[in-house]
């Protein structure tokens, strides 16, 4: 289990990944015997929590009472104190036979020396796009079931009637601009899970002035779903 620790605003409990866990591959080798929870806390050096350390006595280190799950029901931790983690109410999918199905892209605010880097991110969902395909799905439903959310080492948070997640990615800073990546997910009945994925790509001030970019950014949007179509 990663811990992030928020000093004074909330802990989250996440269950590590395969990705994640490569990620971690040499603090992993050095996991003292008995230690479950890898703590990463701001402004601190990450380490392994000792063993047998429980959920709330985290919670007491980082001066909060919020404590949150987020991963597959599988994996919760067998504690009572967490706030976050309960499935998502509504529908669950079927399995069965589904396909992708990929809307275009909206674009706003984006100069047009920008084009070819635009499509690149705009195509964050053509992952989905890989014909029909068998996709088993147990409930409580989690995105992590998904094998687009899996490949991408996602992190889901439930968000109202469905799941939320924000990424950064790294590739970004060598092309001299940040973007920020936000997906919801939402499965609208036992047939359709529907996807949206919101980009924002930011350039240091000067470049924005010299391309035209207003300080809202340059900003993509495309929807995207899987329907089910045979059992």
């Amino acid at each position: 289990m990663v811990v992030l620790i928020e000093e004074g605003v909330r802990v989250d409990f996440v269950s590590a990944d395969p990705a994640m866990l490569a990620a971690l591959d040499t603090e992993a080798a050095l996991r003292p015997e008995g230690s479950t929870m890898f703590v990463i806390s701001k402004g601190k050096p990450a380490q392994w929590a000792p063993p047998d350390t429980r959920p709330d006595e985290l919670a007491v280190m980082a001066a909060t009472d919020d404590i949150r799950y987020e991963g597959p029901t599988l994996c919760r931790p067998k504690s009572k104190v967490f706030k976050a983690g309960v499935p998502v109410e509504g529908p669950q999918p079927k399995s069965g036979r589904w396909r992708a199905e990929v809307g275009p892209a909206s674009i706003e605010g984006c100069p047009a020396q920008f084009q070819d880097m635009i499509a690149s991110r705009a195509g964050i969902l053509d992952a989905m796009n890989q014909g029909e395909r068998t996709l088993q799905f147990s409930p409580p439903f989690h995105p992590s079931q998904l094998e687009m959310s899996e490949a991408a080492g996602l992190k889901w948070k439930t968000s109202g009637k469905g799941w939320i997640t924000n990424f950064v990615p790294p590739m970004e800073q060598a092309e001299g601009a940040s973007s920020d990546v936000t997906l919801f997910m939402q499965v609208t009945n036992p047939d359709r899970i529907d996807l949206s994925t919101s980009i924002v790509i930011k350039l240091p001030a000067i470049a924005a002035a010299m391309l035209g970019v207003g300080p809202q950014g340059c900003r993509i949007d495309r929807d995207g779903a899987w329907i089910r179509i045979a059992d």
